[in-house]
């Protein structure tokens, strides 16, 4: 079970507010992620870590940490929603 399914109404469940999309599409961007990618996501966008930091609590060079947060911001900006408010 991934993390949207805990969340998200049974499939085939219509999303009825906008904000439930983004979120379901934000969850379903972290599921997509390898778990490294999304520690290094998360560690970073939303808790505010710096790279040395990130990259000493995984036990991962600080290169590979860079590279994987670029992996991952590459990846949610290929799911941004576009402006007609869809998602792609």
């Amino acid at each position: 079970m991934g993390m949207k399914d805990e969340i998200l109404p049974p499939s085939g469940a219509p999303l009825s507010t906008p904000s439930e999309r983004v979120w379901s599409r934000f969850l379903a961007f972290l599921d997509e992620l390898p778990a490294t990618t999304r520690a290094v996501f998360l560690l970073h966008e939303v808790f505010g870590f710096g790279h040395a930091d990130i990259a000493f609590v995984l036990g991962i060079a600080q290169d590979e940490c860079r590279d994987q947060f670029e992996r991952a911001q590459a990846r949610a900006r290929a799911c941004r929603i576009d402006d007609t408010g869809r998602l792609p």
